[in-house]
């Protein structure tokens, strides 16, 4: 049976969406008293908010996600590697499997399927640190489940 939901990125979504995630976000934190408040400060009408507020969500806020793949270009230079996993380590999330590709000009690719349960950071923030990280070059979520 195919599955009614989907993973897709928010850049191509269009802008409302965005605006309800925000406006819910809002409204979750205390910054906005109620519905209207929240609508009108992100710029969208309070029956936009209504229509999607329950549809659309973060794959955080969603609390499905318990295992993630995550492909990144790496740096090939000794202890690269060794630093990713201490920082999954550091983020109490589980490493399943390891997937290294051979470096061509000096970059690998490495994908890990790594467990979420346990973990004291979100997906979002586990995928903008990494890409902070020097040696680290480009890091995608490939999916969660």
């Amino acid at each position: 049976m195919e599955s009614k939901f989907v993973l897709v990125d928010r850049s191509l979504l269009p802008d409302y969406y965005e605006k309800v995630m925000e406006a819910k976000r809002l409204i979750e934190k205390g910054e906005a008293r109620n519905v209207g408040e929240a609508s009108s400060r992100v710029g969208i009408s309070r029956s936009t908010y209504y229509k999607y507020k329950d549809s659309i969500m973060t794959v955080a806020e969603a609390n499905i996600s318990r295992r993630a793949n995550i492909s990144m270009m790496l740096d090939h230079r000794s202890g690269i590697l060794a630093e990713i996993l201490n920082f999954f380590k550091e983020c109490n999330c589980s490493i399943w499997t390891i997937n290294q590709s051979t470096p061509i000009d000096n970059v690998a690719n490495v994908v890990l399927t790594i467990e979420l349960i346990d973990s004291i950071m979100s997906i979002d923030d586990i995928i903008e640190k990494l890409s902070q990280k020097d040696g680290v070059f480009k890091v995608r979520l490939m999916g969660v489940e």
